[in-house]
């Protein structure tokens, strides 16, 4: 019996082993494969000349390397394999340089690293130069902007004007095989391009390639990839778009969106320079806000102009409105009436809490009297201590001394519109022309400080403007 058993345990054991054995081979295979394994990176194509290009890649581990290149992709597929770097088979650094190419050609290539046991490839293309005055086309300043879950915006500037293709896919080996789209047909003279991408899927990567070339053949190109944004609720929507004035030299628009969120606006005299002039921030301070206000000012009387509203959420999800308006011709006779509400003193309180009174006796007055007319109106708040007011009109004064308190009161302005209107106290004054004035609306204009404050609003509903 024990020498059956023995027999027995022996059987197992040599069974066990084997298994082993055969669990290590398959360890050292699957390492095997692993470490065989191999993908390639980073293609580029340089020093493009009217003859000849040099294609530079890298490999995740060393290989041997091959090209072959054609004038179609049909005639790629029968082009026969050119050996480039046989003598360096740990190479993960290559280049293939290709030379004796005709001009101004489109070549299409594929590069090749193998080990003993596999390999990688990867397609692209290229033109050659022109040979008449070559220059190659360098593009900068790439920029992805208005990016939402099913269209994007790509900027750039390049360094000779030309005309402007993109193309994308979602793949870097599909985006060799899709064809060019037009972005700017009707210039070949542009230095700042922009491609517009529409119908994409949402929350998806895409690859892609933009291109710049001129009508000698010159060209430059530039790859990178960007992702869709994810389709949700917080997609911004834009809604009544109006302008609320339009004078001589500013306008108000004003816009409602379904989402809090920040707001932007941008103007030019033509639709072309609007898509290149710069963004001005109208609500930085609130991205809260479902009403938005935009002031444009500096414009030109009697001219057109085109714009742009944005509102961007918390989640950088925007939304864009375009439109036009026309300013008014120059007023050049033109009145103005307005309610001027003066308050001076410790306005916002006073933490020092003053021992001795402080003068602050003032005035409003005209740079030239015989262009306006100022009159009191009444009291906003004026305390029982030195002072009161001393003249009534053309110029309305004051004498007022106080201490840890503020005065107050409300002149009726009447001026031709570029006169300029002073408002002043023994401490600072404030002075803008009867148009300015015009346009601070309710949010007060001040000087002084250290709670030691002139401060002047104008009631927006009171303002009148009438021609002479």
């Amino acid at each position: 019996m024990t020498i059956i058993n023995n027999r027995k345990n022996m059987k197992k054991i040599i069974i066990f082993a084997l298994i082993l054995a055969f669990s290590f081979g398959l360890l050292g295979l699957n390492q095997a494969l692993a470490a065989d394994y191999i993908y390639l990176s980073n293609v580029n194509v340089n020093n493009i000349t009217t003859s000849s290009a040099t294609i530079n890649w890298n490999s995740n581990i060393g290989g041997t390397s091959e090209v072959r290149y054609a004038t179609s992709w049909y005639n790629l597929d029968y082009a026969g394999w050119t050996t480039t770097e046989s003598y360096f088979s740990s190479r993960t650094y290559h280049n293939a340089w290709l030379s004796v190419l005709n001009a101004s050609t489109q070549y299409f290539f594929e590069v090749r690293t193998s080990t003993a046991s596999t390999a990688a490839t990867y397609r692209g293309s290229f033109y050659t130069a022109n040979s008449y005055n070559h220059q190659n086309i360098t593009i900068s300043n790439v920029q992805i902007q208005e990016l939402t879950d099913d269209s994007v915006t790509i900027y750039w500037t390049s360094d000779i004007p030309g005309t402007s293709e993109f193309r994308y896919a979602t793949s870097w080996d599909g985006l060799n095989n899709y064809s060019w789209t037009m972005a700017e047909q009707y210039s070949s003279s542009r230095y700042n391009h922009y491609a517009r991408i529409y119908g994409l899927n949402p929350n998806t990567w895409y690859a892609y390639e933009i291109k710049t070339a001129d009508t000698n053949g010159n060209y430059g190109t530039y790859r990178d990839s960007f992702t869709t944004r994810n389709y949700n609720y917080d997609n911004v929507v834009i809604s009544n778009a109006r302008i609320l004035e339009v004078r001589d030299n500013s306008v108000r628009i004003a816009w409602n969106t379904n989402i809090g969120a920040d707001s932007q606006v941008r103007y030019a005299t033509s639709w072309g320079a609007l898509d290149y002039a710069g963004w001005t921030t109208t609500e930085s301070y609130s991205s809260s806000r479902t009403y938005h206000e935009a002031n444009i000012y500096g414009l030109n009387p009697g001219t057109w102009y085109a714009y742009e509203i944005r509102s961007v959420s918390n989640y950088g999800v925007s939304a864009t409105y375009r439109d036009s308006f026309t300013t008014k011709p120059a007023y050049n006779n033109e009145r103005i009436s307005m309610n001027f509400n003066i308050k001076w003193g410790y306005i916002h309180g006073n933490p020092h809490r003053e021992a001795s009174k402080k003068d602050y006796s003032g005035s409003v007055y005209a740079g030239d009297p015989s262009d306006a007319q100022i009159d009191f109106v009444r009291l906003i708040k004026f305390e029982n201590h030195d002072g009161g007011v001393s003249a009534w009109s053309n110029p309305v004064s004051w004498n007022s001394k106080i201490f840890n308190l503020w005065d107050g009161i409300v002149v009726r302005v009447k001026a031709d519109r570029d006169e300029p209107i002073t408002v002043a106290t023994a401490r600072c004054s404030i002075t803008k022309t009867a148009d300015e004035w015009s346009r601070i609306g309710t949010a007060a204009v001040n000087c002084g400080g250290d709670h030691q404050t002139l401060e002047v609003a104008v009631n927006s509903a009171n303002i009148m403007r009438v021609n002479k």
